[in-house]
């Protein structure tokens, strides 16, 4: 008997349609759970914050990056035209316009509030405008009460002849950022207040007699002695404070100055003050109204 061989066919065609396997449903509706486990909910909130910080970095990373490209496409332009870093700084700020404000934004602790910016912000005549914000990385948590004292305008014009920016962010002192472009900074609240006053309040500082503008520059110094020294040369401080206080109404002289603006909210937070010192304190609050500047329960 011939072999029969197995059927093969001429043409192999592939299937025009692909049948997919197809899920039956095993109940009437299927949707999706309205209410999730607490542990879980909470582990997605935490990831979605982290997200949205890490998001926040990001965008500061890259303006920051944006920032240090146009500083040095700057100083490549003042070399080119030989110019000193000085007068390339003036040559920027002869083309700006005259009712350009000044801009500033200020680096500070929220466990060191400097609450004798706001004493000295009450000196300003021109339209000015302080508002505060937490830092990006959400590291430090400044207070309600804190964001909204720091939070301050004496106009409601706009624009105004300066911003002030306040950034919480843990540092070993304020860091004052005056032009954006070439992030030039100030260190220190006294020069920080130096640079202000001389901007805005020159009659407290700038527009006085030398001799007296040098000892207001002394007392000045002496502030970051008595916040960064140790307990001796603090209570050195306190021996200079009380016996000048002995002889004058304030710091220097009969009236206040910009020292007394300055320094009269951080030495009051002090202990073991000499008798003149609380009577100057005294003094500042009715002049100066520097307790209105401090957070009760801390005057």
């Amino acid at each position: 008997m011939a072999d029969v061989q197995a059927y093969k066919p001429m043409y192999k065609v592939r299937p025009y349609f692909v049948i997919k396997k197809v899920r039956l449903p095993d109940c009437m509706y299927l949707l999706k759970p309205l209410h999730k486990l607490p542990s879980l909910r909470g582990e997605e909130e935490k990831l979605d914050t982290e997200r949205a910080l890490d998001s926040l970095e990001y965008r500061q990373e890259s303006i920051m990056s944006r920032i240090k490209d146009l500083q040095e496409n700057i100083k490549a332009t003042g070399e080119k035209l030989g110019l000193s870093p000085d007068e390339l700084q003036r040559s920027v700020e002869s083309h700006m316009p005259s009712n350009t404000p000044l801009d500033v934004v200020i680096k500070c602790s929220p466990t060191d509030p400097p609450y004798s910016l706001l004493a000295l912000c009450r000196h300003i005549k021109k339209p000015m405008a302080l508002k505060s914000f937490a830092h990006s990385t959400g590291l430090s948590s400044p207070s309600p009460a804190l964001l909204s004292l720091f939070n301050m305008s004496n106009t409601d014009k706009d624009p105004v002849a300066l911003k002030i920016t306040i950034i919480w962010k843990e540092e070993p002192q304020p860091v004052m950022v005056v032009s954006p472009g070439q992030q030039i900074p100030v260190e220190g609240l006294a020069n920080i207040s130096r640079y202000l006053s001389r901007q805005f309040c020159p009659n407290l500082y700038e527009s006085l007699p030398p001799l007296t503008a040098s000892q207001i520059d002394s007392w000045l110094d002496s502030l970051s002695t008595y916040v960064h020294g140790n307990a001796k040369e603090k209570a050195s401080v306190l021996r200079s404070l009380n016996a000048t206080l002995g002889t004058s109404s304030y710091l220097v002289g009969d009236v206040p100055t910009l020292c007394d603006i300055v320094l009269c909210p951080v030495i009051r937070a002090g202990s073991k003050l000499g008798n003149n010192v609380k009577a100057w304190v005294k003094r500042c609050d009715a002049t100066l109204k520097i307790d209105e500047c401090i957070p009760e329960g801390l005057v």
